[in-house]
Parts: structure tokens; sequence; C-alpha cells
């Protein structure tokens, strides 16, 4: 599969992109997924802020539109893997709160609270938003609060060490 080949080539984001389009199959536009989540974890590749902001951009709007649950789980897990730093965060972290809350497929959810608690920085604003969403009271969907308590043991773990 001509996706996997080498990662270590800034064209790599352009092929990545072109296969997230929704007109190939969902397990393309995860393979795509994941190669951008190794260029983004990769220490080799120096990506410049236009770069980093496009894919960013193009994983956020994966998480929240895409039709296939299985790439909207790969962008969240994705998100969790950008430098934790304050710029990064302040996009990142109320996109992944918001997949905690209103996303339908638990495997997403998951992701998105794992994701999350890879943000760990012990930030109080954070840390407050999960224990709200802990005691949040959804009859219909009581699992929120199961994936925010996860997502804050992790958070916390994270910030810890």
């Amino acid at each position: 599969m001509e996706i996997l080949t080498a990662w270590n080539d800034p064209g790599d984001i352009v092929l990545a992109f072109k296969y997230l389009e929704p007109s190939y199959e969902v397990e393309w536009r995860i393979r795509a997924v994941e190669l951008l989540t190794a260029i983004i974890s990769s220490d080799e590749i120096d990506l410049d802020e236009d770069k980093t902001d496009s894919i960013l951009k193009r994983l956020i709007h994966l998480l929240r539109k895409d039709h296939a649950s299985n790439v909207r789980a790969a962008s969240a897990y994705a998100l969790g893997h950008f430098s934790v730093n304050e710029e990064n965060d302040n996009i990142i972290i109320p996109v992944l709160i918001e997949a905690i809350k209103t996303e339908r497929i638990y495997t997403v959810r998951e992701l998105a609270s794992q994701a999350l608690g890879y943000r760990g920085r012990g930030d109080r604003e954070i840390t407050e938003e999960l224990y709200k969403l802990i005691q949040y009271n959804n009859e219909k969907d009581p699992s929120i609060r199961y994936f925010a308590a996860m997502a804050l043991l992790n958070y916390e773990q994270l910030s810890r060490s």
C-alpha cells in the first residue's frame, strides 16, 4: 500500500490529505490518520507552523464530521499526540471534551478521553471541567461520567509525572 512506504518526506502530508477524502475507503482514511499521527509524533520531522496547523485543523474536522466512527476515533487518538503546550491545548482540549460529551460511539469517546489524558499539564481549568462532566447527570447517557473520570485519571497521572 502506497501510503505506508516512508513517512519522513514532507510530501507524505499531501499524500495523507489525499487519502482523507470521503471518496476513499474507511481503511485508507484510517491509515492516512495513522500516517499523520506518526508525522506529528516524530522527533525526526520538523514541521513548520503552517503544516502543523493544517494537520490539526484536518484532524479536528474529521473528529467532528467524518461519517465513519473508526476515522473519528483515530482522529481523536491523533489529537493526543500533538506537542503539549498552551497554544495547542487551547484548541485541542475543548474539542476532546466536546467529543466526550456529544459523540455517540463509545470507542470514539474512549479514545478522546485517552487523548485528553495525554494533554496532562495539571491545568486547573481542565481539571474543573472534567469534574463538572463527572457530576453531569444525563439519564440518556450516563457513560459521559465514566469517560470524564477516565480522562481525569489519565490527566492527573500525567501531570504528576
